[in-house]
Formats: C-alpha cells, sequence, structure tokens
C-alpha cells in the first residue's frame, strides 16, 4: 500500500503512480476518508471524480480528480491512496480530504491608520460564506503587507487569526491585526571606500526602478530591505566582473534625516585588489577527449579574473555533457587565489555522472489542444538520450504555437536512476477571436473593420478547435480601401512538417485619380530547412485580376527627364505569379519582439510560362533585428531592398505595380507614397503652380533604426529614424540621394488592435517637392 500525498494545487499523481498503471487493473473500489475540518458527505467528493468502479485504471484520469476537487474551494488538502492489485482483483482507491472553513460575517481590523478599513477589505476580498484555511488567509495578509510596503511602510506585518465558532457547521470568523511601522523613503545613497568605480557608476543597482523608467523618476523610492539586498548583490557581481574578487560590500546603515522622512543610506566597501587568472586545469574528464571541454573555458592566463567569465565557462561545460545525455553533470571551479602575485588559479572539478535516456514524454494540461499537435512539436522522444538544448527548444516550439499561456518543461526521476520521465506542463488560453470596430489612421482616416480568427483550428473536428490549424477571416473598410480575405493554413501537411496556406482575397484601393482592385487566390507551401522552423522555404502560386478604373486625370504630366506622362490608361489584366522564398526568423515573439532576427528573400516571376497578361520579376530583400539591451530596452533595425523590372511583351512595369515610399507604415515623417520619382504639369490657373504626382519607380530601398523603453505593460515609448528612396530603374545602386526621418513614438500593445502613434521631422528630402507629414497613426503591428 502507498500514500501519495498532493499539497496545493498538485498534479504529480500520474507521475508518482504511472509506472503502476501498467499492472494495476480495473478500479475495485472508490473510497473517501475525511481526515479533517468540517464534515462532508461522500457523495459530493464522488460526484467530481471521473474515475469509477469498474473503470480501467488511469493515473492521468486521478491527477484530474485531484485537479477537480481542488478548483471547488472546499478542500485544503487532497491525498490519493491506492491499494494495489493483480489483473485480477484490480485496485482500491482512496480519496482522503481535509475541508476548509466557511467564513462567518466579514474580517475584522485592528490597527490600520494608514488605510481606511473599506480600503483593506477590498484588498483581503473576503465575503460571508467564502471558504478559508490557514494558508488561504497567510496569502490574503501578505497582499495586505505588500501594499503597506509599496507605500513606503517597509515594517509593517500582518496577521490573521481564524477562530472556529461552529466545527460542525464548518463556521469560522477571522480576524486581521496589523502593525503599520514608521513610514520611510530612500534619500540619497552614499558610498564608502570606493575608487574603482565613482558614485553614479553603483548607485542605479541600489535605485534601479528608476533608472529603467524614466517616468517613475515623479515617484517615491520605498525602503525594502529585499530590493536593497539585490542591489548590494549586483555591486558585488560589479566587482566582481572586474577582478576584485574579495570585495566586501558591507549592509547599508540608514540614517535619518532630522527635516523629513527621507532616509538616507551609507553603503561601506572594502574593494581589496584586482586578480587576473593564472593556471587553468580541468580534472577527472574520462568521457571525452580533454582538449574537447578546455575549449569551452571562455577565459585565458592573464585576462581579467571576472566571475562572469567563470560562470559561463561552467555553463558551457555543463551545456556539453547536457547536450550529451549527462544531465548530472557539474564543473565546479576551485580558486586558489595568490593576494601577493595578483593571480588566481582555477580547477574545474568534473562530475561526470552518468547517462540519462529518456523513457516517457508526457504533455499535461492540454483541455483543447489535441496531443499530437503538441506532441510534433517536439524534439526529444522516448528512448532518445536526455538532451538538454532538445528539451529547451522543444519548450519554445509549444510556446511560439500561441496556443497557451504558460510553458514548462522539467523531468522526474524513477528508481533507475539512469531513466527520467519528461513532462511539458502547458496551461490553455483564448486563441480564437471576433472583433468589431472603427479607428482611424493618417492613411486610411476612418476605417470600419470585422475580424474573425481562429489560431487553433480544427477544419476536421467538432467544435472546429485544438486542431493546429489556422483560420482567419476579415473585412475592413475606410475611406481609401476596402479588404476583403480568407486564410486558412495547415501547419502540418499530411502529418509532415510542411505547411500548406489558401488565400482568397479582394482588395479595393482608392487613390485620388484613379481605383485600383486585385481579386485572387494564392498557395502557399512551405517547407523547414532545419528542426525549429527557423529557416524555411516557401513555394507559392497566385491567380489574380488586376484592374485600374476610374481614372480622373487625364492632363499631360512629364517626368524629370522631360518625358510625357499620362495617368489616364486603365489596366484590367491576369497575372500569374510563381515565388520562391526564404525565411530565417529567430524572433521571441512574433507580434513585439525584443530579441532575435528575421531575414527573408523572396523571388516572384510573374507570367512568361505561367501565363497570364504580364510580365515581370521581382526580388524582396527583408531583415529586422532586435537587440535587448538592458530593462526591457531594445533596439532594431530594419532593411529593404526591393526590384521589379518587366520582361518579354511587357515594357514597363504598371503604375499599380511599382513601389512608392512614404507614410507611417514605410517612411515615416513623410507624405503616403510622396517619396521618389514624380510626374510634374503646371497647373493652367492664375498661380502657375507646379503640380506632380508620384510615379513610383522599380527599386525601393529602405533602412530604419529604433530604440524602444517599456513604460508600463503594454505601453512602450519609441525614438526612431528612417532613411530611403525609390529609384526610377531596376537595380539602381547609386544611393546619393535619400529621404531620411527622425522623430518619437507611442506603442500601444493592445492584443488584436495594436496602435503606433509617431510624430516625425524629415532631416533631408530626395528633392524639393516631396511633402512632409509630421503625425502618422496606424492601427497592427
Amino acid at each position: 500500500m502507498r500514500l501519495v500525498r498532493l499539497w496545493g494545487l498538485s498534479f504529480l499523481c500520474q507521475i508518482l503512480l504511472g509506472h503502476q498503471a501498467a499492472t494495476a487493473g480495473p478500479i475495485k473500489t472508490v473510497a473517501v476518508k475525511h481526515l479533517g475540518g468540517p464534515p462532508i458527505e461522500s457523495a459530493f467528493v464522488l460526484a467530481h471524480l471521473v474515475s469509477k468502479i469498474g473503470d480501467e485504471y488511469d493515473s492521468y484520469r486521478v491527477t484530474r480528480d485531484v485537479e477537480a476537487l481542488y478548483k471547488t474551494h472546499r478542500f485544503s488538502y487532497v491525498g490519493v491512496e491506492m491499494l494495489p492489485g493483480d489483473r485480477s482483483k484490480g485496485v482500491g482507491l482512496i480519496y482522503h480530504v481535509h475541508t476548509r472553513m466557511i467564513l462567518k460575517g466579514s474580517p475584522t481590523l485592528k490597527g490600520n491608520k494608514k488605510f481606511r478599513d473599506g480600503k483593506v477589505q477590498d484588498l483581503l476580498n473576503l465575503t460571508n460564506g467564502d471558504f478559508i484555511d490557514d494558508a488561504s488567509v497567510a496569502l490574503r495578509a501578505a497582499v495586505i503587507r505588500d501594499e503597506y510596503r509599496k507605500k513606503l511602510y517597509p515594517d509593517a506585518t500582518v496577521v490573521g487569526e481564524m477562530t472556529v465558532v461552529d466545527e460542525d457547521a464548518g463556521f469560522a470568523t477571522l480576524r486581521f491585526t496589523i502593525k503599520e511601522g514608521r513610514r520611510v523613503k530612500v534619500g540619497d545613497v552614499v558610498f564608502e571606500g570606493n575608487t574603482v568605480f565613482t558614485d553614479s557608476d553603483l548607485r542605479p543597482s541600489i535605485k534601479t526602478k528608476r533608472l529603467l523608467n524614466p517616468f517613475s523618476w515623479f515617484s517615491r523610492q520605498p525602503y525594502e530591505e529585499e530590493k536593497l539586498q539585490l542591489g548590494l548583490d549586483a555591486i558585488r557581481d560589479k566587482y566582481q566582473n572586474v577582478g576584485y574578487l574579495d570585495v566586501v560590500v558591507s549592509p547599508p546603515v540608514p540614517t535619518r534625516r532630522e527635516e523629513g522622512t527621507a532616509t538616507d543610506l551609507a553603503i561601506s566597501i572594502n574593494e581589496g585588489r584586482a586578480y587576473e587568472f593564472g593556471e587553468v586545469d580541468i580534472r577527472n574528464v574520462t568521457l571525452f577527449p580533454n582538449i574537447e571541454i578546455e575549449d569551452l573555458v571562455t577565459f585565458q592566463p592573464g585576462d581579467v579574473a571576472a566571475m562572469d567569465a567563470l560562470r559561463r565557462s561552467r555553463t558551457a561545460i555543463q551545456l556539453f555533457y547536457g547536450n550529451r545525455g549527462y544531465i548530472n553533470a557539474d564543473a565546479r571551479p576551485v580558486l586558489s587565489a595568490d593576494e601577493k602575485t595578483g593571480l588566481v588559479d582555477v580547477k574545474f572539478m568534473i562530475r561526470e555522472g552518468d547517462l540519462v535516456k529518456i523513457r516517457n514524454v508526457y504533455i499535461r494540461g492540454n483541455t483543447v489542444t489535441r496531443d499530437k499537435v503538441v506532441r510534433r512539436e517536439l524534439g526529444i522522444f522516448p528512448g532518445d538520450d536526455y538532451h538538454l538544448q532538445k528539451v529547451k527548444q522543444s519548450e519554445n516550439n509549444i510556446r511560439r504555437l500561441g496556443f497557451f499561456s504558460t510553458v514548462v518543461s522539467f523531468d522526474e526521476r524513477l528508481p533507475d536512476a539512469q531513466q527520467r520521465d519528461l513532462i511539458f506542463r502547458v496551461e490553455e488560453k483564448q486563441t480564437g477571436q471576433f472583433m468589431v470596430g472603427a479607428g482611424f489612421s493618417s492613411i486610411d482616416k476612418v476605417v470600419g473593420y470585422m475580424e474573425f480568427q481562429q489560431g487553433n483550428f480544427d477544419l476536421f473536428g467538432w467544435p472546429p478547435t485544438g486542431g493546429g490549424q489556422k483560420l482567419k477571416l476579415s473585412l475592413s473598410t475606410g475611406s481609401t480601401r476596402n479588404e476583403y480575405s480568407l486564410s486558412f493554413i495547415e501547419p502540418w501537411f499530411l502529418n509532415e512538417r510542411r505547411s500548406l496556406g489558401v488565400d482568397l482575397f479582394r482588395r479595393e484601393l482608392k487613390y485620388p485619380d484613379y481605383d485600383a482592385k486585385r481579386t485572387g487566390v494564392k498557395f502557399r507551401y512551405t517547407v523547414p530547412l532545419s528542426w525549429g522552423d527557423n529557416n524555411r522555404v516557401t513555394a507559392s502560386y497566385r491567380l489574380q485580376q488586376v484592374e485600374v478604373t476610374d481614372v480622373a486625370d487625364t492632363n499631360e504630366y512629364f517626368l524629370a527627364d522631360g518625358e510625357s506622362f499620362y495617368f489616364s490608361e486603365e489596366q484590367n489584366e491576369l497575372q500569374s505569379t510563381v515565388g520562391l522564398g526564404f525565411t530565417h526568423d529567430t524572433r521571441d515573439n512574433y507580434f513585439v519582439p525584443t530579441d532575435g532576427s528575421r531575414v527573408r528573400i523572396n523571388g516572384d516571376l510573374t507570367g512568361g510560362p505561367f501565363g497570364g497578361e504580364a510580365n515581370f520579376m521581382e526580388l524582396r530583400f527583408d531583415a529586422n533585428r532586435f537587440i535587448p539591451v538592458w530593462g526591457g530596452h531594445v533596439v532594431s533595425f530594419r532593411g529593404q531592398y526591393h526590384v521589379i523590372d518587366p520582361f518579354g511583351d511587357t515594357e514597363e512595369v504598371s503604375i499599380l505595380d511599382r513601389y512608392y515610399l512614404g507614410g507611417g507604415k514605410s517612411l515615416r515623417g513623410f507624405e503616403w507614397r510622396d517619396v521618389g520619382p514624380k510626374a510634374f504639369r503646371i497647373d493652367d490657373g492664375a498661380s502657375d503652380e507646379v503640380i506632380h504626382r508620384p510615379v513610383g519607380g522599380q527599386t525601393r530601398a529602405v533602412a530604419s533604426a529604433e530604440y524602444t523603453i517599456p513604460v508600463s505593460d503594454g505601453l512602450r515609448f519609441a525614438v526612431f529614424i528612417d532613411a530611403g528612396n525609390v529609384y526610377e530603374d531596376s537595380f539602381a545602386s547609386d544611393f546619393s540621394e535619400y529621404a531620411a526621418s527622425a522623430g518619437v513614438g507611442v506603442r500601444l500593445d493592445v492584443p488584436g488592435f495594436p496602435i503606433r502613434l509617431d510624430l516625425a521631422t524629415d532631416l533631408r528630402k530626395d528633392d524639393e517637392f516631396t511633402e512632409t507629414d509630421t503625425w502618422s497613426f496606424n492601427i497592427g503591428f
């Protein structure tokens, strides 16, 4: 007989009992044992169980039983005892439960002066009839204590006391006793004994919050022991990373100012001397050539003895072993410092451990998403040697599906030390959205939209969710455009890591002097070049009808070289396009990246052997790089080079297929599409004004840099600089003429409705006729 205890929200039943499932047999009996607390009917417990008498024992179903009981909020403890048996007799299950008390009335308060009773009650969020126990009372007390600390009461204590008033009925009262302590805030930080770093170098470690967010200079800095200790650790690390291994950072001595409530902090530092690395030795390596381990050490004799270098070397060695199945390996550095010579010798004492293999891989928590949808993203399987990097990559792949709010991986030890069970624990989140609304952009003016999307669609199941497919139906209408589209993607076509996408679309754009329409269908077939989907190749075919109608301007214009040009030509042609593209994508987030890069190279051939009524080729290169700086700050770079070139019977690219530049989505600070080649005419009126219109070009080049600062959740501040131009000919290489701008902006990352607001000023125009546009407002990432 074995007792398995599950404290809190535990889901370990399946893991701890799972190895018996193969021989457990059917469930013979199910019983309930009450361990304490108010009485409760066994029928209440049994009603929430999915494990029934006669069912085959399933440890995962037992785990679900425990979850269901905890979700009733009636129990502070749930345990499962299994009475083992053989296949013929079956097993018995006993569910041990400890019930929670019921709050009678509202909690009473004592000692609170800073916060009124109503505020404390709101923070406690406890009302008559709520279920309570010691753990939940302690958590509510911690909420009140943390709120006091936010208001600069670091010594505040909150104690909750539960008194049973009717044990049979399960009623209890609550009383919270509060000792507020005195209110303080940090005034100034003074350092003593520092010569290597100045006060201004060290102070940010103590006042991290203010440095990371410039807007927080207007808020008060609370005196919190935990944060101060983190600051002291940061100062110690700062010294040890430049070789001062013996540095001693004394605890701060607070001194309260007489004239106010602020508390100054005096921090004493004994720097010691600087060290350099001496001899480096690696001991106890038996499984691999010693030279392979030595190559993982990131420092050499004579280098500054930085603790970061030691940590990086140790991590590299452990990862080397962990990626070969030796996940228990360790590389403990032993330092031998000579204060006279200033040298520190390093010995890495290697403990290699045993080779560990994966016995089983479990997916837990996927209540909507099919198991195979998650499992096919894994790069490690039962029977494989444990591989730390593959486990991490598998976790990232599951996270990038976008179906789960939480993804964590961990392993469970087994009686056989050379085997582990690997568990991926996920928590589902909403993947379907239906949105109807209206907005405004500086390009499209008033925009109305309706969109339905399901990122975890199942074409062949009911309800149609959980299959990992993507479906999107959208409609948007505005003063300058109407768009209708239906998109479907099967990311695992024919159960292989190859995606098939189909898009149906109709786009209507209203330009000042003509209307344009594109109606068609596009098929996309994507194949990954490496496991992890960082590198992909996409083949596509698009068939569309392109129309230019309602041409209003029939005047004669002239290009820069004096050639006559007319906008009066209407267009109605069928375009057949085959494309091939390569994508390298390592971004950590598809919508708001903070790290990684994306490079796309695409080539399209329209017409020629593929039919249609137009013949041209198009090459496109796009690159983005995102670099985390510190505290959520991110610097990003964007580069773009596009070329389109006609061939065969098509002598020139139509005005609808040429490139344009300008506006909030391409080159901020300039009028929409106004950067690049233009056509001119003289107004016949009395003003003799020169009127110009963009005619587009066959080469587009753009570069941009942006620095974003997080202000709060979902809100970022940005500074940027843009530069680029459109050139008349294909494959233009003379970039001496370009437009450039710089500015600031705000990013509001609202899911489904992100907003970008930018204020830009022009630094340089590509020609004197290009018009500027200071503000740009856009919806979308």
